[in-house]
């Protein structure tokens, strides 16, 4: 067994993401043949090059010849769980290993833990579907060929088929099954899963999810997924669990074709599968970079009940990961107006971090009825939530939202005129004109900030109002000064701008008076904006 340690962390991270694929992507999804053809060539190349390939296996951790593989063991965690909870301790790939092999390989994988035991265990199946290219703990080959033959032609039938639908044609088809009865005391278990209905399969009961069309029998499906699901979820399964809890959020989210009835079940069922442990471990994995898991995490969490609100509410401010904080910003944004009472009733939270991204988060969503909870949270004590207010209301137009933002501006706290500049610039709001125009052309040795008039200049601009132009004229006049020359020069060059993006004859003008004493930047700023103006 002659591949690098290291060769083994990059085969085991393409099995995972097939597994993971087979959770994520239906059947048919363009990037699932593509996802298992590679993983297979890296395990083929890896087991013909070594002369076979062996790893051994705990409820963490793979190793080779006694050693940890420990690069991206986080990742590969939920794999090796996947493994131990199969009761497979090791696995051998051999020289000759097929993509049908892979196929058994994952679809095993992708069998609940207590049906694989109800089949006989990870051996038998192995067997009985026909692999012939890779042997599971203390297995050799002969036993596999026993085994096989114990199980008689089952191999070729049922569950070979079912290994072969796994890849969905990326692996080689298996024969269809016969028409004849299974013999045998496997064949009779066989059976009983296939039809019993106790032991439908997930992936039978999924399929039937997805077509039921009466209200009763759907709601029974669902009950059946969530009564399949929990003990996985209480065991660590969540891998496992990933499918169910998709295909119920698929169910139940607004986007579904399903009438309301069917996604009332459906969202009740995935409910209480989304217990604070799930949703903790699930929002755990938006630190992956893998944007098919965070897609389908999303989903998820996104057709969650109060309860999954909650606990991202706190993953909010809580996470350590900024990605991961992010991740669930957006997700709690794309809820919208479904979830405005449970932020509105945070805004009275006693931590402020709390407080300011409630209020960023309703600023974002730009719901015209929360403008009655954002005006109240102005009056609170932390200054960054108040500027957050500012800048929350710059997204909702209103007469109120103008109303504070003008007010903020005569307050005497610079931090929060400078908020209120800059988001009366994003409303455009015409009627600033004339505050913002005198914050532009205040001069005070004593109160004079530099940072908050070039901001006043800027939102004149964006406001685009002509009564704006006289007061960008005042600040291009020629002046002597002692002190300042730069801060000066860059106001000039803001004022310039500004009439640039006002237009018109009147601000032309301004700027072509402007242009004959100017110099440097100045004139060149000019130049181009009489250039952009005569177009």
């Amino acid at each position: 067994m002659s591949t690098e340690l290291a060769s083994h962390t990059n085969i085991l991270i393409e099995l995972n993401k097939a597994v993971k694929t087979l959770h994520f992507y239906p059947k048919g999804h363009p990037n699932l043949s593509a996802i298992l053809s590679n993983c297979f060539t890296t395990l083929k190349e890896a087991a013909s090059a070594g002369g076979g390939m062996k790893w051994r296996v705990d409820q963490k951790r793979f190793y080779v010849d006694g050693r940890p593989v420990e690069a991206a063991q986080a990742r590969l965690e939920p794999l090796a769980r996947q493994f131990f909870l199969r009761r497979i301790r090791e696995i051998t790939y051999l020289p000759g290993l097929t993509e049908k092999d892979l196929s058994i390989l994952l679809s095993i994988l992708t069998t609940d833990a207590e049906a694989v035991e109800d089949k006989g265990g990870v051996e038998r199946m192995l067997a009985e579907m026909g692999a012939r290219g890779i042997l599971l703990n203390e297995m050799r080959y002969e036993d596999l060929e026993r085994l096989g033959e114990e199980g008689g032609d089952e191999g070729g039938g049922e569950e070979g088929d079912d290994a072969d639908r796994v890849v969905d044609g990326a692996a080689e088809k298996a024969q269809p099954p016969q028409a004849e009865e299974p013999d045998g005391e496997a064949g009779g278990e066989a059976a009983t899963e296939a039809d019993g209905e106790s032991g439908e399969s997930v992936e039978g009961l999924l399929e039937r999810l997805a077509a039921e069309e009466d209200l009763h029998a759907y709601t029974e499906i669902t009950v059946k997924l969530k009564e399949r699901t929990l003990p996985l979820l209480a065991a660590g399964g969540l891998d496992e669990a990933m499918a169910v809890l998709s295909a119920l959020a698929a169910e139940s989210l607004p986007g579904s074709s399903k009438p309301v009835e069917f996604k009332g079940a459906a969202s009740l069922a995935l409910g209480e599968l989304l217990t604070v442990e799930t949703v903790a471990e699930l929002v755990g994995r938006l630190a992956t970079t893998d944007e098919a898991e965070i897609s389908a995490v999303g989903d998820i969490l996104r057709a969650g009940d109060n309860r999954t609100v909650n606990e991202l509410l706190v993953a909010m401010t809580s996470a350590r990961d900024l990605h991961v904080r992010r991740h669930v910003y957006n997700i709690l944004l794309s809820m919208g107006e479904r979830i405005r009472g449970e932020l509105e009733e945070r805004l009275n939270a006693d931590d402020p971090l709390v407080v300011r991204q409630v209020v960023s988060l309703l600023g974002d969503m730009a719901l015209p009825h929360s403008l009655d909870s954002l005006t109240a949270a102005y009056g609170h004590r932390d200054v960054k939530v108040r500027k957050e207010v500012l800048k929350a209301v710059a997204r909702i137009p209103s007469p109120r939202s103008v109303e504070l933002l003008l007010g903020a501006l005569h307050e005497g706290d610079d931090e929060l005129a400078l908020q209120a500049v800059i988001s009366l610039g994003a409303l455009r709001e015409s009627s600033a004109v004339d505050a913002l125009g005198e914050i532009a052309l205040r001069k005070d040795s004593f109160s004079d900030n530099p940072a908050l008039r070039k901001e006043a200049v800027k939102a004149l601009g964006a406001i685009g109002d002509r009564s704006a132009v006289p007061y960008l004229a005042r600040l291009l006049e020629k002046r002597r000064f002692l002190f300042g020359r730069k801060t000066n020069e860059e106001l000039k060059v803001a004022a310039v701008l500004a009439l640039g993006r006002i237009g018109g004859d009147e601000a032309a003008e301004v700027v072509r008076a402007a242009a004959g004493d100017a110099e440097g930047e100045l004139y060149r700023t000019c130049r181009k904006v009489l250039e952009g103006m005569d177009r």
